[in-house]
C-alpha cells in the first residue's frame, strides 16, 4: 500500500492516454493498493468524503461478462444512468443518500471484482462524457476518463480489476480524523 499526501509534498502521479494526472498539483490524499483492503466497510469513510467535498455522488462501472447485462439492469432499477459508453455506466446521486451503500451490496451481489470496475466517489459538477477516440478505440467511464478531470473530483475510490484499488480525497478539515477510524489493514 502507498500513501500519498499532498501536503507533504507526495505525488501520486498517473499517466493517462491524453495526459498525466497529479495529486500534488490538484491537493489530493490517495491512497494507492494492490490487494483486499475492506472498502465495503469503508462505506461511511467514502460517505463523509463525499459530503465533505462534493456536490454530487456519482458512480461508473465498466461491465465485465458474464453478468454485464443483468447488472446493468439492475443498477437502472435502482439508480438513473446517466450515460451509457462502449459497455461502460456513468450515474449520479444526492450526496445525503445511502447511494454508496447501496451500490457496495450490488456489487456484492453480482461477485464485487467479478463484475467489473468501478468508481464511486463525489464531484463538484458532472463530468463530461466519453468520447469516440478512432474508428477502433473508444474511452469509457473508466478511471483515467475521471482523472482527465481533476478539477471536477471531489473523491474517488477506483475498484479496479486484479484487485487494485485507488481512493483519493481533496483535502479537508477533519480528514485525519475519518481516516484514523477506517482500518487499512489488508484482509
Amino acid at each position: 500500500m502507498e500513501i500519498y499526501d499532498s501536503r507533504l509534498g507526495q505525488d501520486f502521479r498517473f499517466n493517462t492516454p491524453i495526459g498525466t494526472f497529479s495529486s500534488l498539483e490538484h491537493h489530493f490524499y490517495v491512497l494507492d493498493n494492490a490487494g483486499n483492503l475492506p472498502w465495503a466497510r469503508g462505506d461511511s469513510l467514502l460517505k463523509e468524503c463525499v459530503l465533505k467535498t462534493s456536490k454530487i455522488g456519482f458512480f461508473t462501472i465498466a461491465l465485465w461478462a458474464p453478468g454485464a447485462k443483468k447488472l446493468a439492469t439492475k443498477i437502472k432499477q435502482e439508480f438513473q444512468v446517466a450515460s451509457e459508453f462502449w459497455g461502460s455506466l456513468c450515474g449520479y446521486f444526492d450526496v445525503e443518500t445511502d447511494s454508496i451503500q447501496k451500490l457496495f451490496e450490488i456489487r456484492k451481489m453480482f461477485g464485487e471484482g467479478k463484475s467489473g470496475e468501478w468508481g464511486l466517489g463525489g464531484c463538484l459538477e458532472k463530468f463530461s462524457p466519453p468520447t469516440r477516440i478512432s474508428f477502433a478505440k473508444n474511452e469509457t467511464w473508466g478511471f483515467c476518463h475521471i482523472l482527465n478531470q481533476p478539477a471536477k473530483i471531489g473523491c474517488l475510490l477506483y475498484l479496479g480489476e486484479m484487485r487494485q484499488t485507488t481512493f483519493m480525497t481533496k483535502i479537508f478539515d477533519g480528514l485525519d480524523a475519518c481516516l484514523a477510524q477506517f482500518p487499512l489493514q489488508s484482509k
